[in-house]
Parts: C-alpha cells; sequence; structure tokens
C-alpha cells in the first residue's frame, strides 16, 4: 500500500501486483512441482497446486484488502488533520 501511495505522491506510475510464481513455469516453485509430479504422480501435483494457487491468492488478497484499509485511515487522519 506504502508503494501505491508513494507512486501517487511522487506522480510514478502504478506497477501491476507481483506475478504468482505458479505461472512461471522456470520458477524453481514449479521445477519442485514437475520433481513431485514425477515421484507422486499428476493427480496429486494438480491438486498441490490448487491448493497452493488459493494460498497464494488468498494472500494477495488479504495484504490488498488491509493495504485498503489502511489507505483508508490514513486518508481519514489526513483529512481530519486539515479540518483542525
Amino acid at each position: 500500500m506504502f508503494d501505491y501511495i508513494s507512486a501517487l505522491y511522487h506522480g510514478d506510475p502504478i506497477h501491476a501486483p507481483a506475478p504468482n510464481p505458479l505461472d512461471n513455469r522456470d520458477a524453481p516453485l514449479c521445477r519442485h512441482l514437475e520433481r513431485i509430479r514425477q515421484e507422486m504422480g499428476a493427480a496429486f501435483v494438480n491438486e498441490l497446486e490448487a491448493a497452493l494457487r488459493v494460498e497464494l491468492n488468498g494472500g494477495r488478497e488479504w495484504a490488498f484488502e488491509e493495504g485498503f484499509q489502511l489507505g483508508g485511515q490514513l486518508m481519514l487522519t489526513f483529512l481530519n488533520n486539515e479540518a483542525n
């Protein structure tokens, strides 16, 4: 969230969120999943990958919500200080 506030303050472009490591097939996590696929089978890895996607996306969603709330609280504080 501080990155967004800083970008808005300085007039910098706002960057997209960090990519999901499961989307990059050359990432170390995907290489580990391929080794697991060879040992445990495709069905197990597909379930594991789905669970990892839920966790990774859930973490991003939580971070966004927390950042959004913090931004709202900061804005309210700034507005209250200006009114006083």
